[in-house]
């Protein structure tokens, strides 16, 4: 691989190295660096370091102070403007130096711009170079950013993006729009106009020789794209370099090191094994359930080298479950006898035009269609390598008659597949493993405990995240004092959570307990006080550390699951909350449930996409109803009786002297099981919500209305099926209130008055605070098992 690649990427290489300080811009160790004042790079006399510490040390306090007058206005905009003009890169005939730290009053976010007079004069319009002070005074950013007053939103958009795309840069510039100003109006408009950008830690700013480098470095860049606009070439810094080689150990140190400034934990010997695999064979299958960073992997490893897909070095190829031979992954040749290459075809042929640069393709969800009718031919050919005149040789991948060129694998090609290990995985990859480098990633696990006498599961989600923030002065580590899982990562296990129990047939059918992150960390011991370890006795929502030596805190978790009884863990389970949003989507959306007369009638309705309802029998309301549901009697429709379809209302029709309402239609779609009467009625409609008819079982249940009546039912759902809801009348239309619940022999209901739930059965009666039952549902099963003597 090292020599297959060895050019671009030993510069991309080097140009860590250097950024990184140990060598310098000659390509010669810094023990080895001579200094010389005239060397090109800036004069090392400038105190570019020491005046940027004064304004980040000294201009919270000068807030404080009157601004009239304030030598801080005159050090920004005089002393340092001087201080850059000095740079022996900084024409004077070029560029305007200028600096501010507001107009009037202090500005939050103070700055220092580098224009040229050919672009814009003002800060206002154009794009320039810029320095930016974080308004907490922690960090100092050196941008290449827009000016906000006068550009519109879309034609800084437009620049950001332009510049991003057509100026390469180095490794050190961030391309993202993660830069943080503070909070304040200006700040956030200042990081919106960033295209670029190098950030300083205010308490380890960098030597005033990389300072200075950095600045002509962007300057660079700025010229750059100026070249660009005014010529529309695309724009790359060329320089002339030594052929340098290094050690694998020098490369995963890089590659490991550059992940890891990407946020994104990987362990080193995971990298050694994926780099070893390519090096052995240039197709490699990464395996694994969704979500735990296969692609993620490839994409950095693979940007960490030089390749991404703004090059054309990095090519994402998803598998489509129609794949059924090999002219969906290469090409086919359509009715007028032409070849229509698809885009692995592209990668091929420029890969060979440029052999010192690397490819990298990923073949996303190999597993979605069988890989012997869509792979094997392709496959075969990588095998055909062989060593022949001094280089590595392929068969075609394709007969010249039909591409009129000779297209083989170039040894720079470096294919990667991966391959989610679930239900989708076709046996084909188990009998191929013997013969393809397959790097197998740690599963997602759900965790189903059923104890033993009881019908039902308690589900536990344990997620595996990668992406950890152990950065000693980052937000983070001031909110936490400890590494831990990212905020996003907890948020996105309520989220889980919750969405296993709204998308089943009922939101309580197969209920998640708890959910937990998986990070790579090893210091469980210190973790033990962080507050997202805390949470999850607390709401058992949470992360473990978890690496093949720091295993404990999980272990002692499942210890505890295995060893508690059904009724510990439901007094122990939090109901999942989060389903607020759900209610006010398209399942809050309100829905007639009409009742239908005759069975010619309901035909008619199925058939035609219509309902009809008398106007004199219309109640206030009926207009917010969004879909229409047809309730069908058990007199006449038998065990069909019931709610089975449900449609969207197209349009509603009432002229002036018609008696009936007409609603036009959608077609209707069925329910996935049937609501049965079980005892009730409707005699004209009701109204009801989509999400209700998509959760209930029983007619009497879409009556519930009110938040204290749904989460009742739902707590007691999430305790057994055998929930049944009495009405104080038969027809729903009719009825005014839910008289109780029940649960085999106990009864449950609702004094508003008194703010209580009381639980009656066997001669016992227990009153549960309403509150508490909102807020934290377990409370309520325990006073039902306790009425139900469960466990005894």
């Amino acid at each position: 691989m090292v020599e297959s690649v060895a050019k671009r990427r030993t510069n991309n290489l080097l140009d860590w190295l250097e950024q990184v300080g140990l060598i310098n811009d000659e390509w010669i160790p810094v023990e080895q660096y001579a200094k010389d004042d005239g060397e090109k790079g800036g004069s090392m006399n400038s105190n570019l370091r020491e005046k940027f510490l004064t304004v980040l040390n000294e201009y919270l306090q000068a807030r404080t102070e009157r601004f009239a007058g304030h030598k801080m206005g005159s050090f920004v905009r005089n002393e340092m403007t001087t201080e850059i003009t000095r740079l022996p890169f900084i024409d004077h005939s070029q560029y305007v130096v200028t600096g501010s730290v507001g107009q009037g009053n202090w500005a939050a976010v103070p700055w220092l711009a580098i224009m040229n007079k050919d672009i814009t004069t003002s800060t206002q319009r154009g794009y320039y170079i810029v320095y930016l002070f974080s308004e907490d005074m922690e960090r100092l950013y050196l941008t290449l950013a827009q000016g906000v007053t006068e550009t519109t939103k879309e034609e800084m958009q437009k620049i950001k993006e332009e510049i991003r795309e057509q100026i390469h840069m180095s490794q050190k510039v961030k391309k993202d729009d993660e830069i943080f100003l503070g909070t304040s109006s200006k700040a956030k408009g200042y990081a919106n106009s960033t295209a670029a950008y190098i950030v300083y830690d205010a308490n380890k700013m960098p030597s005033e020789k990389e300072l200075v480098e950095d600045l002509e470095e962007m300057l660079r860049y700025y010229e750059g794209f100026i070249a660009y606009k005014e010529k529309g070439t695309k724009y790359e810094m060329i320089y002339e370099r030594k052929e340098v080689y290094l050690d694998q150990q020098s490369i995963i140190d890089h590659v490991s090191s550059y992940i890891q400034s990407k946020g994104f934990f990987y362990e080193k010997k995971d990298l050694i094994n994926f780099f070893l695999s390519l090096k052995t064979k240039p197709f490699v299958i990464l395996s694994g359930i969704s979500g735990t960073g296969k692609t993620k992997i490839v994409q950095w490893f693979a940007e960490s080298l030089g390749a991404t897909e703004e090059n054309g070095q990095f090519t994402l190829i998803p598998v489509r479950p129609d794949w059924s031979d090999s002219s969906d992954l290469l090409g086919y040749v359509n009715l007028q006898g032409e070849f229509q290459e698809r885009p692995l075809i592209k990668v091929l042929e420029a890969a060979d035009a440029n052999p010192n640069s690397p490819y990298f393709v990923v073949l996303d969800e190999m597993n979605l269609a069988r890989v012997e009718y869509y792979f094997s031919d392709f496959l075969s050919v990588i095998e055909s390598r062989k060593w022949k005149d001094g280089k590595i040789v392929t068969s075609p991948v394709l007969p010249e008659s039909i591409t009129n060129k000779h297209i083989t694998i170039p040894s720079n090609v470096y294919i990667i597949g991966t391959v989610n290990m679930d239900e989708t995985t076709h046996p084909y990859f188990q009998k191929r493993n013997g013969r393809l480098p397959t790097v197998t990633q740690k599963p997602d696990t759900m965790l189903a405990i059923e104890k033993k006498g009881k019908n039902y599961q308690y589900q536990y989600i344990f997620d595996a995240k990668y992406r950890i923030d152990f950065a000693e002065r980052s937000h983070y580590k001031k909110k936490y004092g400890t590494p831990g899982p990212m905020e996003e990562d907890i948020n996105t296990m309520h989220r889980y959570r919750d969405a296993l129990v709204v998308e089943q047939d009922g939101p309580f059918e197969r209920t998640a307990y708890g959910a937990y992150v998986l990070f790579p960390w090893n210091q469980e011991e210190a973790y033990e006080n962080h507050p997202f370890y805390k949470s999850i006795e607390k709401v058992n929502i949470g992360g473990f550390p978890f690496l093949p030596n720091a295993t404990r805190l999980v272990e002692q978790f499942l210890d505890h699951l295995i060893e508690k009884s059904p009724e510990e863990i439901i007094r122990e389970g939090i109901l999942p909350r989060g389903t607020k949003e759900e209610w006010h989507s398209s399942l809050e959306e309100k829905v007639l449930v009409g009742s239908v007369k005759t069975e010619s009638d309901y035909e008619t309705y199925r058939k035609n996409g219509v309902y009809q309802l008398p106007i004199k029998q219309l109640k206030p309301g009926w207009q917010e109803a969004k879909c229409i549901a047809l309730y069908a009697s058990k007199k006449w429709h038998g065990e069909k009786g019931g709610i089975q379809y449900v449609a969207k209302i197209k349009h509603i029709q009432m002229q002036q002297n018609d008696e009936y309402v007409y609603f036009k239609l959608e077609p209707w779609k069925k329910l996935e099981h049937l609501i049965r009467p079980v005892g009730y009625g409707i005699q004209t409609y009701t109204i009801t919500t989509m999400s209700l008819l998509k959760e209930v079982q029983e007619l009497p249940e879409i009556f519930m209305k009110s938040k204290e009546e749904r989460t009742l039912w739902k707590t007691l759902r999430r305790f057994t099926k055998q929930v049944k809801v009495e009405l104080d009348h038969r027809n729903l239309d009719e009825a005014s209130a839910i008289k109780s619940y029940y649960v085999q022999d106990v009864q449950i209901w609702v004094d508003y008055e008194s703010g209580v739930v009381m639980v009656v059965g066997d001669g016992r009666v227990k009153e549960v605070p309403l509150e508490l039952v909102i807020g934290r549902g377990s409370v309520l099963f325990r006073e039902v098992l306790e009425v139900l003597n469960v466990g005894e």
